[in-house]
């Protein structure tokens, strides 16, 4: 399911096919619905991993988190919305963007817990090395990821059985193809 409209209007109203998921029913049902909207939204904004469609799907968990709260709704908490999350992505995700998905989340983690570390500070050194190690295979395995994700879209954008694109499809798909 892909998530459309502007966050500034109801999220269930844009996107009714949500109603039949019982996560989304269940937050309007306990919610004021601008509550449960932004509850919604925010859950997009957190989950959702394509910067297309997300101006915070590029940003690390953590700066994405600080600014849904700064800038959209300051009660969301990434853990009190667990089941939200899950059913977003168990929904919405193809295979290969759930999987490019937590290797990034897991890639951002990672990140973090190297950016605290303190380097004069001989078992953070010990750590550091450990995981610095290990990092070029990571990285790898998360480039592999994005790769297949990237090959699953474009499979997703081929026609069958010998249909021709129209003048319009044709150049959308210059536009898309141009801006990578």
């Amino acid at each position: 399911m892909k998530v459309i409209g502007n966050p500034d209007i109801d999220f269930i109203k844009q996107n009714p096919q949500f109603t039949t998921l019982r996560a989304y029913k269940s937050v309007y049902e306990k919610n004021d619905k601008k509550i449960a909207s932004k509850i919604c939204w925010s859950v997009y904004f957190y989950t959702e991993i394509d910067d297309k469609d997300n101006l915070y799907g590029s940003l690390p968990l953590d700066d994405r988190i600080k600014e849904i709260q700064n800038n959209y709704y300051e009660d969301f908490d990434p853990k009190k919305y667990e089941d939200l999350i899950n059913t977003y992505s168990n929904y919405s995700f193809s295979l290969e963007k759930k999987l490019y998905s937590i290797h990034l989340t897991k890639f951002d983690e990672l990140t973090m817990i190297v950016n605290k570390l303190d380097m004069s500070n001989d078992d953070d050194l010990e750590k550091y090395l450990n995981i610095m190690a290990k990092f070029g295979k990571i990285q790898e395995n998360l480039d592999k990821a994005k790769k297949k994700l990237e090959e699953s879209a474009k499979k997703s954008n081929a026609t069958f059985g010998g249909v021709k694109l129209s003048v319009a499809e044709r150049r959308r798909n210059r536009k898309t193809s141009s801006k990578k």
